[in-house]
């Protein structure tokens, strides 16, 4: 599959083939969901965690960005109106619903480990600190979510990157 979406990458995504993309990317994610459940073990050996983010989310945004043609800052004060084609627009559309989806998937991974494995990513957190000895499925699972919030963060910045709006807030939490 992830040939398949890499395949599809590299003909541009337009909005000819971007539900098609979207398809494939949730798919990805959902077979990654498996194997990281399936085992933490073999996932964090695999680095299957960040296979999935590079795959079914960073590719995909970073072949969307130059397509929306965002302006870059800072924008013009001298009065001139930005002109941004209406497939900009679309294209731009389609980024900010598929950074969207990405992130109520992660946010859904997250809460799904924690259920799982009958922990919150702040206790996690507030073990490791305290150098307490913590489960090893614990831990693993927890390594994931912990990098599933990076992922949530980027996710948050290049949502804010494409309303061209500079509240970093959101995106600085995840870290």
């Amino acid at each position: 599959m992830e040939k398949q979406l890499g395949n599809a990458l590299s003909r541009g995504v337009g909005l000819h083939n971007a539900s098609n993309i979207f398809s494939l990317c949730r798919s990805l994610r959902q077979v990654y969901k498996g194997i990281i459940s399936a085992g933490h073990h073999q996932s964090i050996k695999m680095e299957i965690d960040q296979r999935m983010w590079r795959h079914s989310c960073y590719e995909v945004i970073e072949a969307l960005r130059p397509r929306c043609l965002l302006p870059s800052y800072p924008l013009p004060r001298d009065g001139n109106v930005l002109e941004v084609s209406d497939e900009a627009i679309e294209m731009r559309c389609l980024l900010l619903h598929f950074v969207e989806q990405a992130s109520v998937f992660y946010t859904s991974l997250i809460g799904h480990l924690q259920k799982v494995n009958n922990f919150t990513l702040p206790q996690y957190i507030r073990w490791l600190k305290l150098h307490q000895h913590v489960q090893s499925k614990i831990s693993l699972a927890g390594l994931t979510c912990h990098r599933s919030s990076i992922c949530l963060g980027d996710l948050s910045r290049y949502m804010q990157q494409a309303k061209v709006c500079e509240d970093w807030g959101k995106a600085r939490s995840y870290y």
